[in-house]
């Protein structure tokens, strides 16, 4: 018998100083996630094994993690107010140039890249594509 694997989806919302604020949303985007047909990877269990990991971790630890671990993954859900977190559209364009599709929370379509490159380069000081 042909045995399948289930294909992994990174769930990429803001986390930085609201992590018990954005826990409903990171819920509600893994079921999202499970209902497309992917298992999930989300921040807030990533958070949790590098405090184990290491003493006094800082926050390239957790980035570094987190890409580490969407570098495994199938395909990325980007949730709502990732264009304000600097941690997201790291992702974002770590995701890009990986090839890793990136779907919309909202809608649960892949998202156009050009639209993705455009917010990125209006939201930010500097150009993270450059």
């Amino acid at each position: 018998m042909l045995k399948t694997q289930m294909q992994l989806m990174y769930v990429s919302l803001p986390m930085t100083g609201i992590e018990n604020e954005n826990k409903d949303l990171e819920d509600k985007a893994s079921l999202r996630a499970a209902n497309m047909g992917y298992l999930t990877i989300v921040p807030s269990e990533l958070t949790k094994f590098v405090k184990q990991e290491i003493t006094n971790p800082i926050y390239r630890h957790y980035l570094g993690y987190d890409l580490w671990c969407l570098g495994r993954c199938d395909a990325m859900l980007l949730c709502p107010g990732w264009e304000k977190s600097k941690g997201c559209k790291i992702e974002v364009r770590f995701a890009i140039e990986n090839d890793i599709p990136i779907y919309d929370y909202r809608i649960s379509e892949e998202y156009d890249l050009s639209s993705l490159y455009d917010t990125l380069n209006k939201n930010s000081n500097y150009n993270l594509l450059d």
